[in-house]
């Protein structure tokens, strides 16, 4: 129990000094960015509940452009978490997020509410699935 505590102490640690230099690094312009992007976009781009945050689609951490709307997107922090950042792991990130919102929106949009819709749904929507070997 203690090495855990001591760990999740340790990890706890990390992340607040690595917001601390992120935020650092962050222009000066960025809060005013964020702000307009949000008024602008004021539901989640992927699942349309209202928008919390908003996400660098190439994350400015990695070299993506900070300030450029074309990088960014409006999201709840539900999507946030777990579809732009795979679940949580804020140092990996979706490179496909725009492309699977999308998809999302298209799917949400032609819910089967019967037999033959759900006929056509798997056959508009199946091929989406399949896994490339």
């Amino acid at each position: 129990m203690t090495r855990y505590l001591i760990t999740t102490i340790v990890a706890c640690v990390l992340v607040i000094v690595a917001c601390a230099v992120l935020a650092s690094e962050r222009s000066g312009k960025w809060r005013a960015v964020r702000n307009s992007y949000i008024e602008a976009h004021p539901n989640c781009e992927r699942c349309g509940k209202p928008a919390t945050d908003v996400h660098h689609v190439i994350p400015f951490a990695v070299g993506g452009p900070e300030l450029d709307p074309d990088n960014l997107m409006a999201l709840c922090d539900e999507c946030h978490a777990t579809e732009a950042h795979m679940d949580r792991h804020y140092d990996s990130w979706n490179p496909l997020i725009r492309e699977e919102a999308a998809l999302h929106r298209a799917m949400v949009a032609a819910r089967p509410r019967n037999r033959e819709e759900a006929k056509r749904f798997v056959e508009r929507f199946g091929k989406c699935f399949q896994v490339a070997p």
